[in-house]
């Protein structure tokens, strides 16, 4: 019986480095889990701050583009005012034509309209927040 102890004793030990490998399987199991989650949630953050600084972006370009038209605008307005203005004093032996002072006057609305329509039809989403997280870029 004496000779059964030792052994026995060594099961055991040999149960306990086992109990405490999988122990520390399912540990490191458990911290690659975590790891894993941490790393999807910056991703997915990383994604929305992108998209957060591109929508601010446009912002700050429509913006821009606001104040610069209507900066093109008011000087526009002031050339076809003085157009007109040129216009009604003009005298029949003017040198200036009706149709030189004709070409000063602004298109016609449907004209601007064709022009936006074109442009924005060349506009691509190619940009666009979802497309580039898309391709992996941000």
């Amino acid at each position: 019986m004496s000779e059964a102890i030792p052994i026995v004793i060594f099961l055991l030990s040999i149960g306990m480095q086992l109990a405490a490998a999988i122990i520390a399987l399912i540990i490191a199991f458990l911290m690659l889990v975590g790891v894993l989650r941490i790393r999807q949630y910056f991703q997915s953050a990383k994604t929305l701050e992108f998209q957060l600084f591109y929508a601010q972006k446009m912002e700050a370009i429509g913006q821009i583009a606001g104040g610069i038209a209507h900066d093109f605008n008011n000087i526009l307005t002031a050339i076809i005012g003085y157009a007109g203005v040129m216009q009604m004093k003009m005298k029949e032996d003017d040198p200036l034509t009706e149709a030189e002072i004709a070409e000063i006057k602004p298109p016609k609305p449907e004209a601007l309209l064709k022009g936006a329509e074109t442009i924005l039809s060349k506009a691509s989403l190619a940009d666009s927040p979802s497309e580039k997280s898309k391709r992996g870029a941000g």
